[in-house]
């Protein structure tokens, strides 16, 4: 298996930890479950230890994706072709490269590591320290001498990496603790990930989630101190970024380094994207430690690095992000280092709302002076890597031939120039992401990330700048992920890691204390053109009143429902909470659908319909809402290969989908209310490519459907702009969505037998798609983000229709009998019409009636009755302001 290793940024690479993805290709067993014997060798031969693990398996058991971990060095600029072999045989990894006399890193025995990282944490200590607002102190100590935690989940065959999760409750709060720590032994790098959790539902009142929630919980700091008892450190040395001189004072007096805010032109600036519950910026401080600088620094940004040096032995640290997910702080002292996870800040404490979560990474480098090879090896430049990583790309030919991400193809040629100047522009210039992060100052532990919604600022009559968080929508970070595997475009990654962040912690509702529709759900981007104002990212807030675009409030939806960015940048980077993110989602769908799970229980226990309804809670065709919950549920049946997941995903197909329905009935032309019925298409189009070997017969009856709708958008189908009277606002985005119909078409003929109808279908959605670019390029607002989004969402669509890309098992389907018979299309009957009907029957009332009595079903209704709401005011509130 080959992959590449690019080093852009000019800095010659030595022992630098690296962690990556790759798929396997088809037909590979590797007979293992965690860690095989595994090295990586460079085209010079010179062979490194690497730990690897599967990260999903395809149905044979087969790996589909393994995570690499291993230490690898490169030269400035450029670029390293590597191979990574499994060793056969009954020898160890270790006895089999000690044959080799060339080999350069030897793989450590495990005992031997595990003593080694023993020696290393020696006497060191971690306590966490959190302090509220309401002048609480809670501590927790975690001891990392105790490696037992650290080892149980590797094999004794593997030593390259050490790592443990460990998840805990704050005690004396509802907060969840949640590290994990990764040891790279041949680097002797130690990543700590330290999450703050809070896992009250929010209040929410009438559907607005402002600050000032009864169940947030107002921080003053959060500080995770890492001392030695048994070590003195006699100088600190410090570098407050990269081109920044490297500074030096004694450890008796203690180093502290803080950022308040992003050092932005827009930092402390009036506008809502910095705005606490009473409604003043947070952001603005007035104050900052002499070390770095003036009391006031409105333009300096810090990514610090941290070495506290003994006699024979120094200590470096610095933490991600360290500037761009302020409050920030980093303190040093003879004993360790004390890390601000949220800072205090002149500014005020932070708000961390009811199912919301914060995640610091923190790096340690624990290297013995007496290792150090060459005079360039300085500790204070040992983590230098960690803020300009190198660029890994698996062989884009071998990725795609391995059918382990769906629709990739090798091709890294655009078929159409205009759309390299669109990526372009997204990376570069004023509408780039990046200018846009700057516009609003989208910085923060709870904003960096994210990205701002300029589109909806065209028609907003709040004051500029209007202040709309994305969220996510089209899963913009799939696009990023795609476009940076097939542009090898470090730029990419550089908008996907934190974005992939922001929606883990941020965007996702972590919470099993609210209604089922709710909870762990996705929220939805801010609402159309309003602004934010106090409701961060969570959609709805009391302050959108008014004449215009009015909110009635509200809360996650399966309308907004992404998962398989995450499950990719899961496959890509091992990140385990991306693999839980996508697993809990497709769990929501599963609750949001259940009407036992309801607060209308005691009533009925009928479907409630939330998984399948798009536009219209009664309207259970093909939109967007169906295709993101079948996604999320295939993106979970991928990870875990559990069938309850296929299952609920075939229901809801079968109840939303069927080779006869009648088109015209379901008003798919009207713009404003089916608009997405191309989404769920091209979510079935994946079914049959991901499923098909698993679920013959429901892939032949979604590809009868799929090939009468194929036929009739070819013959009915018109682009949205050249009907604008039919639309509210026609803008730029409906030239995007176009692209959507156009690369489905394509991709319907695709799964057809050749022929020439097949063919006119595939010439057809491509002439569509080609019109629709050349009227989103024509506009002036093509850059807005939402058409953006929908961009990366589709090249890679088109990308993969414009060559045979059916998996294996489809293409022997698409060539089958798909004439039916096929069973009637069902009636369905959801919850809230059960109940109507119910209570104008005699008969029906007396059996509602008896439901009623069932006194178990009553404490989810309960629970959102005003009752409800007055127990958890009274009783479990957060005792933290």
């Amino acid at each position: 298996m080959k992959f590449s290793l690019h080093e852009c940024d000019g800095v010659a690479r030595h022992r630098e930890p690296v962690t990556f993805g790759m798929g396997v290709p088809l037909g590979i067993s590797l007979g293992i479950s965690v860690s095989p014997e595994a090295v990586v060798i460079d085209n010079h031969g010179c062979r490194y230890a690497a730990c690897c693990r599967v990260l999903s398996r395809r149905t044979d058991g087969s790996p589909m994706w393994i995570l690499v971990q291993t230490c690898l060095g490169a030269k400035a600029n450029a670029e390293t072709e590597y191979t990574l072999s499994f060793e056969s045989g009954n020898s160890t990894g270790a006895q089999a490269l000690a044959a080799r006399p060339t080999t350069q890193h030897q793989p450590r025995d495990h005992a031997i590591s595990l003593a080694h990282l023993h020696q290393k944490l020696a006497g060191w200590n971690v306590r966490l320290v959190v302090c509220s607002a309401g002048g609480n102190r809670w501590q927790l100590p975690l001891s990392v001498n105790e490696l037992e935690l650290i080892t149980d989940e590797q094999p004794k065959s593997s030593s390259a990496v050490l790592s443990k999760r460990y998840a805990t409750k704050l005690d004396g709060t509802s907060i969840r603790v949640e590290f994990s720590l990764t040891y790279f032994v041949d680097s002797s790098s130690l990543r700590i990930d330290a999450t703050l959790h809070n896992p009250n539902r929010a209040e929410h009142s009438d559907g607005f989630w402002d600050l000032g929630d009864p169940m947030s919980y107002c921080l003053e700091s959060a500080m995770l101190s890492i001392e030695n008892d048994d070590s003195v450190f006699s100088d600190i040395r410090w570098q407050t970024d990269r081109d920044q001189p490297v500074k030096e004072r004694s450890s008796q007096k203690r180093l502290q380094l803080f950022q308040h805010h992003s050092g932005g032109h827009h930092s402390g600036g009036h506008h809502s994207g910095g705005l606490n519950a009473e409604r003043r910026n947070h952001r603005r401080s007035d104050g900052n430690p002499p070390e770095l600088g003036p009391s006031r620094h409105e333009d300096r940004r810090f990514q610090p690095i941290v070495t506290l040096q003994g006699e024979s032995s120094s200590v470096t640290a610095t933490m991600i992000d360290f500037w761009q997910k302020f409050p920030s702080s980093i303190e040093a002292d003879e004993r360790g280092f004390h890390f601000g996870l949220l800072a205090q800040s002149n500014a005020g404490p932070q708000e961390l709302q009811g199912g919301e979560k914060t995640t610091r990474t923190i790096w340690m480098s624990l290297g013995d002076d007496s290792q150090q090879r060459t005079n360039a090896d300085d500790p204070i430049h040992r983590l230098d890597w960690v803020h300009r990583p190198v660029t890994i790309l698996q062989d884009p030919q071998e990725l795609a031939d391995s059918e382990s991400l769906d629709w990739f193809t090798a091709n890294r040629e655009l078929p159409n120039p205009k759309l390299q100047t669109l990526f372009e522009e997204l990376l570069q210039g004023e509408n780039s992401f990046f200018n846009k992060r700057e516009a609003i100052d989208e910085y923060g532990w709870r904003n960096f990330g994210d990205v701002w919604a300029d589109h909806e600022e065209a028609y907003s009559q709040d004051p500029k700048p209007v202040i709309s968080h994305y969220n996510n929508q089209y899963d913009l970070l799939q696009g990023f992920l795609r476009r940076y595997l097939h542009s090898g475009d470090r730029r990419w990654w550089d908008l996907a890691r934190p974005l992939a962040d922001h929606v883990m912690d941020i965007d996702i509702y972590h919470t099993d204390q609210d209604r089922a529709a709710y909870n762990g759900g996705m929220f939805w981007h801010t609402s159309h053109y309003r602004d934010a104002g106090t409701c961060t990212h969570r959609t709805f807030s009391h302050s959108m009143t008014g004449d215009e675009h009015r909110v009635n409030g509200g809360g996650p939806s399966n309308e907004h429902n992404y998962t398989s960015g995450l499950l990719l940048y899961h496959h890509l980077t091992g990140c385990p909470r991306a693999a839980a993110t996508v697993c809990s989602l497709a769990d929501w769908v599963i609750a949001m659908d259940d009407g036992d799970r309801s607060p209308l229980a005691p009533l009925s226990d009928r479907a409630t319909g939330y998984a399948s309804s798009t536009s219209q809670s009664t309207f259970h065709g093909p939109g967007r809402g169906l295709a993101n919950s079948i996604n999320a549920l295939m993106d979970a049946w991928t990870l875990t290969r559990s069938e309850h997941y296929l299952e609920k995903c075939e229901a809801l197909i079968y109840r939303s989908i069927h080779p006869s329905q009648n088109f015209d009935e379901m008003e798919l032309l009207n713009a404003e209310l089916r608009w997405s019925y191309p989404v769920a298409l091209q979510a079935l189009l994946r079914f049959v490519q991901l499923v098909s070997s698993d679920r013959d017969e429901t892939t032949r009856y979604i590809l009868a459907a799929l090939h009468r709708y194929g036929a009739w958008m070819q013959s009915k189908e018109k682009h949205f702009l050249d009907r604008p009277d039919e639309l509210e606002f026609p803008t730029e985005t409906w030239a995007a969505q176009d692209l959507r119909k156009g690369t489905t078409m394509m991709m319907i003929a695709r799964y057809q037998p050749e022929s020439e109808s097949s063919d006119a279908l595939y010439q057809d959605g491509k002439a569509f798609f080609d019109r629709a670019l050349d009227q989103l390029f024509d506009s002036p607002t093509r850059s807005y983000t939402r058409p953006a989004a929908i961009l990366l969402q589709q090249v890679p669509v088109l990308m993969a229709a414009m060559e045979p890309s059916v998996s294996q098992h489809a293409a022997s389907v698409v060539n089958g009998d798909l004439d039916g018979p096929w069973p009637a299309a069902d009636s369905w009957e959801f919850q809230k019409a059960e109940i109507r009907r119910s209570v104008r029957s005699p008969l029906q009332f007396l059996r509602l009636a008896f439901r009623i009595a069932g006194v178990h079903r009553w404490p989810l209704a309960l629970a959102e009755s005003p009752i409800g709401q007055w127990w958890r005011t009274r009783f479990r509130r957060t005792n933290s302001r």
